[in-house]
């Protein structure tokens, strides 16, 4: 072998290992642990959920929510997700795209059943994102504190 074929085989090989330490780098930065988000909010009232969502998967989330009384929630993300919510027949009551937090809500329940949180990550390649949602149910009649 010529001493030029050694030295471009030498660069090939270098730029091998470069490239492998940089997607190992990449992949432990979208796979280490992550700590839940937390919330700058009183949530001693509220019920607290947290969910980590691997990259390029959802997870759903039901609440169960009588006609009648108002479901306030908050929600914060370790990073931007999409999130979507569900009335039990289906109908669509909020959409939040590539947030990172859901600033406080309160849906009148208009039907009882299920209410379904979508917390959708199958946008991401690499980045797990760590999510927490805090809700309370509040009984008809009473006001929410979120308007």
């Amino acid at each position: 072998m010529s001493n030029g074929e050694a030295t471009r085989r030498r660069r090939i090989g270098l730029v091998g290992v470069v490239g492998l330490v940089a997607a190992s780098v990449l992949l432990h930065a979208g796979c280490g642990e992550l700590a839940p988000a937390e919330s700058d909010i009183d949530s001693t009232s509220f019920q607290r959920s947290n969910f980590e969502i691997r990259a390029g998967e959802k997870v759903s989330h039901v609440i169960e929510v009588e006609a009648g009384q108002t479901l306030e929630f908050r929600a914060e993300a370790s990073r931007d997700i999409n999130v979507l919510l569900l009335a039990p027949d289906g109908q669509e009551l909020g959409r939040w795209e590539r947030a990172d937090h859901l600033e406080p809500q309160s849906i009148e329940a208009e039907v009882s059943g299920g209410y379904l949180f979508e917390f959708d990550n199958s946008y991401s390649r690499v980045t797990r994102k760590s999510v927490t949602l805090l809700h309370r149910i509040i009984p008809a009649g009473e006001t929410a504190t979120a308007e």
